[in-house]
C-alpha cells in the first residue's frame, strides 16, 4: 500500500528525530510529477510519496535576485549521500582540529573545519549553519563562556576594549555584535563576513535583540541561525583552541547525524517550468533530477536543452562560489 506524506508532516518527523540515531540513506526518487493545482508529488523508492505546494517551494528567481559576482550564492538544498558518507568516515577516523603540529600558521575556525569537511567555502558555510539551526552548536554553551576575571592588560589592548563586556567569546547581543560589526567594517577587517549575502547581512543589521527574542519564542529556527552564524564570523578571531575544537565537534555531529536535510531539496526555476532536486556534495551544488510542468508538450530537442541550461546555471554558481573562495577567503582564513 503506498504512504503519503505531506511536507509538514515529514519536516516534523525529521526535526524531532533523535540525534544519536545511525545515518540511514534518503530513499531514492522513483518519479517526480507535476499536478493542475501547483502540487507536486515526489514518488520514492521506500512507496511513500511526498507532496509538495510549487508556490511554497523556493524560486531560483528570488534566491538569485541582487546576488553579485564577489558573493557566495546559498541554496537551501541538504546533503548528498555520498557527502555524508565521506563526512561520516571524517569523523569516525577522530581527525584532530589542532593543526598546529602540521603547521606553523595559528589554527583558525576555517582551517580546523575545513580538514574535516573539505569542500570550499560554501561548504564551511553550511554545515555551519546546520549546526546552529539543529541545535547541536549553541554559541551559549559553557565552553564558549568566557572566564569571569577582573584582570586587564597594561596597557589595555584594543582587543580587550572591545570584547571585555562579552560574556561569550562570540557576541552575544544584537548591541555587542553590531557594534563589533561597525568596528571591523571601519577598520577595513571584514574579511570574516566576505562573500556572505548582502540581504543576509542586511536582516543582520536590521535585527534588534527583541526581534531575536521573538525568533527564539517562534522557533524560526532558520532565521536565528542566520543571525548567529554572522555572530559567530564576526568573533571567530577571538575564538580559542578549545571553542574552535569544541564548534569541529559539533558541527560534525550535526552533518553526519541529524536527519532533516535528508528530505529531497526542490527548487522551482520558473524560467524553465522546471521542479529541481538538488544537494550539495563535496564539489559543490548538484543536479539529482529534473521534472518540466510542461514536458508532456516538449520534443526531445527543447527538453535537452533546458536540461543542459539548467546544469550550466548549476555548474556557473559552483564556479562563482569558488572564485569567491580563492580571490577573498584565503586571504583571511588560510589554506
Amino acid at each position: 500500500m503506498r504512504k503519503t506524506v505531506f511536507a509538514g508532516v515529514l519536516m516534523f518527523l525529521a526535526i524531532y528525530s533523535s540525534p544519536g540515531q545511525n545515518m540511514i540513506n534518503r530513499p531514492a526518487i522513483r518519479e517526480m510529477r507535476w499536478s493542475g493545482n501547483y502540487e507536486l508529488y515526489i514518488f520514492l523508492s521506500d512507496d511513500s510519496t511526498i507532496v509538495l505546494n510549487t508556490k511554497d517551494l523556493p524560486h531560483a528567481q528570488n534566491l538569485l535576485e541582487g546576488s553579485h559576482q564577489d558573493q557566495l550564492t546559498l541554496l537551501p538544498v541538504g546533503l548528498d549521500n555520498g557527502y555524508v558518507h565521506f563526512l561520516q568516515k571524517q569523523a569516525g577516523a577522530g581527525i584532530p582540529s589542532d593543526t598546529a603540529g602540521k603547521s606553523a600558521r595559528p589554527v583558525t575556525l576555517w582551517s580546523s573545519l575545513h580538514e574535516s569537511l573539505g569542500g570550499g567555502y560554501v561548504h564551511f558555510i553550511r554545515c555551519l549553519q546546520y549546526a546552529l539551526e539543529t541545535g547541536y552548536l549553541d554559541l551559549k554553551s559553557p565552553l564558549m563562556k568566557r572566564p569571569e576575571t577582573k584582570w586587564r592588560p597594561r596597557p589595555a589592548t584594543e582587543t580587550w576594549k572591545r570584547t571585555r563586556k562579552w560574556k561569550y567569546y562570540t557576541p552575544d547581543n544584537q548591541k555587542y555584535a553590531i557594534k563589533e560589526y561597525r568596528l571591523q567594517q571601519h577598520e577595513g577587517k571584514a574579511e570574516v563576513l566576505a562573500g556572505i549575502p548582502e540581504e543576509m547581512i542586511s536582516a543582520f543589521l536590521n535585527t534588534s535583540d527583541r526581534d531575536y527574542e521573538k525568533m527564539e519564542q517562534k522557533k524560526n529556527f532558520r532565521k536565528k541561525a542566520e543571525i548567529d552564524l554572522i555572530r559567530l564570523l564576526l568573533g571567530s578571531p577571538y575564538l580559542g583552541k578549545v571553542q574552535i575544537s569544541y564548534i569541529r565537534t559539533m558541527v560534525m555531529k550535526s552533518v553526519t547525524q541529524f536527519s532533516a536535510f535528508r528530505l529531497p531539496a526542490v527548487i522551482i526555476m520558473d524560467e524553465y517550468n522546471a521542479a529541481v532536486v538538488m544537494s550539495l556534495d563535496e564539489r559543490g551544488y548538484r543536479v539529482e533530477q529534473i521534472v518540466f510542468s510542461d514536458d508532456s508538450r516538449l520534443d526531445a530537442e527543447t527538453r535537452l536543452g533546458r536540461i543542459q541550461a539548467i546544469n550550466n546555471f548549476t555548474a556557473e554558481i559552483n564556479q562563482r562560489n569558488n572564485q569567491v573562495f580563492e580571490n577573498r577567503l584565503k586571504k583571511y582564513f588560510g589554506k
